[in-house]
């Protein structure tokens, strides 16, 4: 598992959209210190046989009274019963951001 501060780190360095050899030195680490531990973040994050999963489906039915469109984008139930409404045409980067910090 990678610790917390590494987490951080990596989050301040994906917002920065700052390049490894840019971003390295403003933390006095190395590139491929940073590229390590994303790769062990994400491995991390990866699910493995039997672990809990991200699960995507279509909703045929509103779950709410208010919600009565169904092309109005898609909703994702994240882990710790967080639901994410998703608006058509939102930034997959973007997306990917926020669902880090969400389970994060």
């Amino acid at each position: 598992m990678i610790s917390s501060d590494r987490l951080r780190i990596l989050h301040r360095w994906d917002r920065s959209r700052l390049s490894a050899a840019a971003f390295a030195p403003s933390v006095g680490l190395s590139a491929w210190t940073l590229y390590s531990w994303r790769r062990q973040a994400r491995l991390a994050e990866a699910p493995s046989p039997g672990s809990p999963f991200i699960e995507l489906a279509p909703r045929d039915e509103p779950t709410h009274a208010t919600d009565r469109t169904s092309d109005a984008g898609i909703e994702l139930s994240l882990p710790r019963g967080i639901t994410l409404r998703v608006a058509p045409g939102t930034d997959p980067a973007e997306l990917r951001r926020i669902v880090d910090a969400l389970v994060a």
